[in-house]
């Protein structure tokens, strides 16, 4: 139950409660919706729908994946790392004209990270709880699903900031190191357990992610002292 409870907090509670404050705080209403259309657009919308026609319309694409599965990890990976950070970029570039401080970042990221939670997390828990046998079932997988959840809503901020910086300050290298990161972090979920055959992998997977997205937010916060907007 305590998994439950926990995976609630982060996969429901937390983007509804931020959902409110940005409400009230009118002006960060705008960077956290945009964040969360980022996500739904560039992954729901454009991303995965792409990845299953390819899966069942492109024989290559098929091919490539069972002969060269580690390539095909990394591929998958920087894909969506182009996806999500472009589709960040061009919202914050043409859409957040006025809202484009470090603050906005945060909240931008919140929203990013805050849906991908509702979608891969919140809904499953939401839907335990009208079955006790899934419940008793995956009550520890919500556990850690709500951990690492709590990490990539971290990283997803931290990527928000990175490239909040690329478009007010012109910079595109930042949207260049962005798209890096997130490409490297999603391709060690399909690469690492190549490599590492065993549970191990899970926890190398998930400690990677806090490692990154901790140093990540650090250089984040050293970006602030010297932050500048374009207009």
């Amino acid at each position: 139950m305590a998994g439950v409870i926990f995976g609630l907090l982060i996969g429901i509670i937390f983007p509804l409660v931020s959902l409110l404050y940005c409400l009230i705080k009118k002006h960060y209403f705008k960077p956290y919706f945009l964040g969360v259309s980022a996500f739904i657009i560039s992954q729901m919308l454009l991303r995965l729908p792409l990845l299953q026609w390819l899966s069942v319309n492109v024989m290559a694409y098929n091919m490539f994946q069972v002969t060269q599965p580690f390539l095909f990890a990394l591929v998958l990976g920087f894909s969506a790392g182009v996806f999500e950070e472009v589709a960040r970029y061009i919202a914050m570039k043409y859409f957040m004209r006025n809202n484009q401080n470090w603050n906005d970042g945060i909240v931008f990221g919140m929203g990013h990270g805050g849906i991908e939670a509702v979608l891969f997390l919140g809904i499953s828990v939401l839907a335990s709880l009208f079955s006790p046998t899934m419940m008793l079932l995956h009550g520890t997988d919500y556990f850690m699903g709500g951990i690492e959840r709590v990490f990539a809503i971290l990283l997803h901020v931290g990527l928000s900031i990175l490239v909040l910086k690329g478009a007010s300050s012109g910079q595109i290298k930042y949207l260049v190191y962005a798209i890096f990161i997130h490409g490297m972090i999603d391709s060690f979920a399909g690469s690492i357990p190549l490599l590492i055959t065993n549970s191990f992998s899970i926890i190398v997977i998930e400690g990677l992610l806090i490692i990154t997205s901790v140093l990540l937010f650090a250089y984040c916060i050293q970006l602030r002292k010297n932050w500048s907007v374009v207009k």
